[in-house]
């Protein structure tokens, strides 16, 4: 069976003229400058990224609630964009990020430049995400494992 992980990522949001691109072992940029994951560990200061695409509206509020609970993330934002979402966790201004059910063009580039920014990706339940895969979780590596933990409640 053949392994499909994106090797080449490429990401451009127009609101903010930002370019993200990424190459399997050479590193990822924003607008030729290289780009690194957030050092965050806390959830509590984590803002999180959060989309939900063809999820129901219960789906999507159990996620919420448990997001904004005492023990969760500082906020979590909802850009309508997967792949601008995950170049801002790529280059550390969002410190995560939460897919529940995207089509694998709005993940590939994202993932590519997330790994090589430093990133962890998986899907919600932890395994390395592939192409085809509905879900994605993505943060720095302590972070990550983190939030696969405290969103271990629910299974999508």
């Amino acid at each position: 069976m053949k392994v499909k992980l994106p090797i080449l990522g490429v990401i451009y949001a127009p609101k903010r003229d930002e370019l993200y691109v990424a190459e399997y072992g050479k590193g990822a940029f924003c607008n030729n400058l290289p780009i690194r994951v957030s050092k965050i560990k806390d959830i509590n200061k984590a803002m999180i990224g959060l989309d939900y695409s063809k999820r129901s509206r219960n789906t999507v509020s159990k996620y919420h609630k448990k997001l904004l609970s005492e023990d969760g993330v500082t906020y979590p934002v909802t850009y309508g964009c997967a792949s601008a979402t995950l170049g801002l966790v790529a280059s550390g201004k969002l410190h995560g990020y939460l897919g529940l059910k995207l089509e694998p063009w709005d993940m590939a580039a994202g993932a590519v430049i997330i790994r090589e920014a430093g990133g962890k990706v998986t899907t919600i339940k932890g395994k390395e995400w592939l192409l085809g895969d509905e879900t994605i979780l993505a943060a720095n590596p302590n972070l990550h494992n983190k939030l696969k933990e405290f969103l271990k409640f629910k299974t999508v």
